[in-house]
């Protein structure tokens, strides 16, 4: 009885530990940068509406902050500059950040 019981703990400890694999969803994000903080590895960005790759809306339009943990990428944003990137969220605990940054062209001004 008492191994019976020992192995019936190891089964539920290792049935706690068990996580699944985290899934990561990527939005498309086209925004100018507003602020860059090294320091804090965010950039403030003023984005246009975000949307998932079968155009449903994720988040408006607004300027919010971002974590870049790329430092590269971090390093290669300058305030006003257009840009392009993937917003990637971590399904499991809902934390963001901002990767896949590239330079785009302004837009054409409207007539």
């Amino acid at each position: 009885m008492r191994s019976a019981a020992a192995v019936l703990l190891l089964v539920l400890l290792a049935s706690c530990a068990y996580r699944q694999p985290a899934t990561i969803s990527r939005f498309a994000l086209t925004g100018v940068v507003v602020k860059v903080d090294a320091a804090r590895k965010t950039a403030e960005i003023k984005h246009e509406d975000i949307r998932n790759a079968a155009g449903k809306l994720w988040m408006g339009a607004m300027t919010m902050e971002f974590p870049v943990k790329d430092d590269a990428g971090l390093a290669r944003l300058h305030p006003g500059q257009h840009i392009r990137a993937t917003v990637f969220q971590d399904d499991s605990d809902l934390s963001y950040w901002l990767g896949d940054i590239q330079a785009a062209a302004a837009p054409a001004p409207s007539p």
